[in-house]
């Protein structure tokens, strides 16, 4: 199919129609051909949107999805969703491992360095350095009231500096809401 309305390219991806309208708003993909109910997305919206959830597998966050989306072509980003592979990464491997013409470690017939190819640009786009899922370090949050409409967060544990600090604020604040004026 050359266009998708939105309630048909959401089908083919398997996303909502608020996915897609927050990706445009992202950034993530451009918007539709024209507007109104029926709207035309082009074939590459509906490649977009499986490279963007194949990388959101990988734990990718949307502003580091977006910028190797955008640093490919279409015709490239077409060649990642081939069938037949398991996902893009695996996709990409297989083209790098057969540009590098087997046993010849990507260099040129008189053994110089050939330059890198499609899919070798490809593997750095969408391999890039590893994301580690985010883990939030082992904290407690603490609340104290200094007045019944007032109250104070504070991230526990704290410098024995930062403690003495909170300590000199809290009772100023205690102070200042107890003054009658």
């Amino acid at each position: 199919m050359d266009e998708y309305t939105l309630l048909d390219l959401c089908e083919a991806a398997d996303v909502t129609p608020r996915t897609v309208r927050y990706y445009i708003s992202s950034g993530l993909m451009p918007p539709a051909a024209s507007q109104g109910p029926r709207a035309t997305y082009p074939a590459d919206a509906l490649q977009r949107l499986r490279l963007i959830k194949a990388l959101q597998r990988q734990h990718l966050p949307l502003a580091e999805i977006r910028s190797r989306l955008d640093a490919i072509t279409p015709a490239e980003r077409a060649q990642l969703l081939e069938p037949g592979t398991s996902n893009a990464l695996d996709y990409i491997s297989q083209a790098l491992s057969s540009a590098r013409g087997g046993d010849r470690g990507g260099c040129g017939p008189s053994g110089t360095a050939s330059p890198p190819s499609a899919a070798h640009q490809a593997v750095s786009i969408l391999s890039g350095p590893a994301v580690q899922p985010y883990t939030p370090a082992r904290n407690t949050w603490e609340r104290t009231t200094v007045h019944p409409d007032v109250e104070i967060h504070v991230r526990r544990p704290l410098d024995a500096d930062t403690r003495r600090k909170l300590d000199r604020l809290l009772e100023q604040a205690r102070t200042l809401f107890t003054e009658k004026t």
